[in-house]
């Protein structure tokens, strides 16, 4: 398993987070995704996404492809994979 930190810049609300967290649920391989907005006076929001890289046909940069595109196509644009780590299974 691996843990993905997404950084989105043009998250602004509540609602981005459903939304945002039901798109990248529908990632194959995602096992939970959770997003959150920045502390006040700071804009956009990021995600917190653990998935099983197994899934990834082209390993996991294709995933992380994957996931950053989940969110444009969500209408959240400008996503990036801020960080990665393993998780011990």
């Amino acid at each position: 398993l691996e843990q993905v930190t997404l950084e989105i810049p043009t998250m602004g609300c509540v609602a981005c987070i459903n939304s945002i967290n039901g798109a990248l649920s529908k990632v194959p391989g995602v096992v939970s995704a959770q997003s959150q907005l920045h502390p006040l006076g700071m804009k956009g929001g990021s995600a917190t996404v653990v998935f099983d890289s197994s899934y990834a046909a082209q390993g996991s940069v294709a995933a992380y492809q994957e996931l950053t595109e989940a969110v444009f196509n969500a209408g959240f644009e400008g996503a990036s994979v801020e960080s990665v780590r393993k998780l011990s299974t």
